[in-house]
């Protein structure tokens, strides 16, 4: 992601973590995020940062014993030259959740995969990562604590209030199967697919890779007249002096595998519980 590899290759969930999870009735994957992609002040609506929401999800798991706790932290946390001074790794370590029976930590340098922890989860918690989008392409249930990109888009439960979202947590737990609303999922991949196919524009004309800073950019050499026939720079010059979308038109898009256009999401539809 943004020009990094984390690790060559990935892991399966190891047999230790499945054979522990065969001590429980279920389990819930919580994923993390970096500190500083929770420090906008639009995600904070239901707490006041990541770690408020984690000691609060380490009160539920203290209340519901039948209960595996997987906490994913994010790999980003331990990039060279981007370390988190604040991670969830040094939470959990000060955290009773550390003591725990219920709770298991996958540490930020641990390459085991997030979709298989998803795929072996009866529903998953975050607080505004991407993986929350992504878990719902996969049909799993996902509740968010704080607001992302793509909890407008209909694809996610996000609680409008605390109470409602503990109230939420306690009904997921304590339910023997979870009704997904079914457009959840198609809102996921149609958003997903915008996301990627048609609001990312190419600027690959005029950036290039920076070796010594990986997941940096830097200007390459191009000629002037680029500027005026580069397809990305149209759009923007047209989205401000015309008003028109940041994103490219859908017939110039790239055909995927079989994946459909995107359909108009509807707007708010996994806002379980909002207050007026």
């Amino acid at each position: 992601m943004a020009g990094i590899r984390f690790w060559r290759d990935m892991e399966s969930v190891p047999h230790w973590l499945r054979e522990k999870q065969k001590d429980f009735r279920q389990t819930v994957a919580v994923f993390t995020n970096v500190v500083f992609d929770t420090s906008q002040v639009h995600a904070h609506v239901l707490f006041d940062d990541m770690f408020e929401w984690l000691d609060n999800m380490a009160a539920m798991a203290a209340g519901h014993p039948e209960t595996l706790f997987v906490i994913r932290a994010h790999p980003d946390e331990d990039r060279p030259g981007k370390e988190s001074r604040e991670s969830v790794g040094a939470w959990f370590a000060d955290s009773p959740l550390r003591r725990s029976r219920n709770a298991v930590l996958v540490g930020a340098d641990s390459p085991i995969s997030s979709y298989d922890l998803v795929r072996s989860s009866k529903f998953v918690l975050v607080y505004n990562s991407s993986i929350g989008l992504e878990a719902s392409t996969l049909g799993i249930p996902v509740v968010c604590a704080g607001r992302a990109r793509y909890t407008q888009a209909g694809s996610v439960f996000l609680p409008g209030h605390r109470q409602a979202y503990s109230d939420l947590l306690q009904e997921f737990l304590g339910a023997e199967g979870i009704d997904v609303p079914p457009e959840f999922k198609e809102n996921a991949r149609a958003f997903l697919y915008s996301e990627l196919y048609l609001v990312s524009l190419d600027f690959s004309d005029f950036v290039e890779p920076l070796e010594a800073f990986p997941g940096m950019v830097a200007l390459r050499p191009f000629e002037p007249d680029r500027l005026i026939r580069s397809r990305t720079l149209e759009r923007i010059r047209d989205g401000f002096l015309s008003d028109s979308p940041f994103s490219l038109p859908a017939e110039s898009t790239p055909q995927t595998g079989g994946t459909e256009r995107p359909a108009k999401a509807t707007e708010g539809a996994g806002e379980r519980g909002k207050s007026g």
